[in-house]
């Protein structure tokens, strides 16, 4: 398939809005099919993306995901203590609900779209890279990443933020063992980091907070979150999170 890229937006040009139409859909199957009134629905955010055949969600069991390449939104719903997310096409005429990142009850928090600028990039994308860590700090104006690779080893790297081209300094922070390995490894499959792509959580955080970026594999997938937000992630987030953590926070 083949498909015409858009023009690049002129800088401080206003992005392109989407379908309103597939928006006001939308709210109506939610208010359909969750029993919510329509007019108790808020879209927190929309954003174009360009799904695989399925529409960037898992294939369902025995399944492969269809070759194919379709635009549509991923949208961010909420109603009082309950946030959605879904991934449709750009007509609106087909929905699909992402379980993982929607909270059916105690959501505080629902999270905004990053456009793909906005994710960072890794100091080393390796093909071996399982997880990395991106630690944004306004306060030091330091940069910092920490990377797991398939080998067990961690290695961190630090670069000034005031001058992003200046290459990333590396340091070798040795092994985590077999068991945390398993553990992580096990981890990352129950709870798909992939599910919380291009989500952000903290839309209006503290100036001092520290902002943290989840990426999956050599950019795979990317969940940001603030510091001062981390108890209001989705309970699955939270407890990958919790996990992980330990694994190079005193390295």
């Amino acid at each position: 398939a083949l498909r015409q890229a858009s023009p690049a937006a002129p800088p401080g040009a206003a992005p392109p809005l989407p379908p309103l139409r597939a928006v006001a859909d939308l709210k109506a199957h939610i208010a359909q099919t969750d029993g919510v009134a329509a007019s108790d629905l808020t879209v927190v955010d929309v954003a174009e993306r360009l799904w695989d055949g399925c529409y960037g969600l898992p294939a369902p069991a025995g399944e492969v995901c269809p070759q194919v390449l379709v635009s549509g939104l991923q949208v961010v719903v909420q109603s009082r203590d309950r946030v959605w997310v879904y991934h449709t096409d750009q007509q609106g005429s087909v929905f699909h609900l992402n379980p993982e990142a929607s909270q059916v009850s105690g959501a505080t928090l629902a999270p905004r779209l990053l456009p793909t600028d906005a994710v960072p990039t890794l100091a080393n994308p390796l093909p071996e890279t399982v997880l990395s860590v991106i630690i944004q700090n306004p306060t030091t104006g330091q940069d910092y990443q920490v990377s797991l690779y398939s080998d067990r080893s961690l290695a961190g790297y630090d670069r000034s933020a005031e001058n992003p081209d200046t290459d990333w300094a590396a340091v070798d922070l040795g092994s985590i063992s077999y068991r945390d390995w398993f553990d992580l490894r096990d981890h990352l499959a129950t709870t798909p980091l992939a599910a919380y792509d291009r989500l952000a959580y903290g839309t209006d955080p503290d100036l001092r907070a520290i902002t943290y970026t989840l990426v999956l594999g050599n950019g795979v997938a990317a969940v940001q979150y603030d510091s001062a937000v981390v108890d209001q992630l989705p309970p699955n987030l939270q407890a990958l999170i919790s996990q992980w953590e330990p694994l190079w926070r005193d390295r």
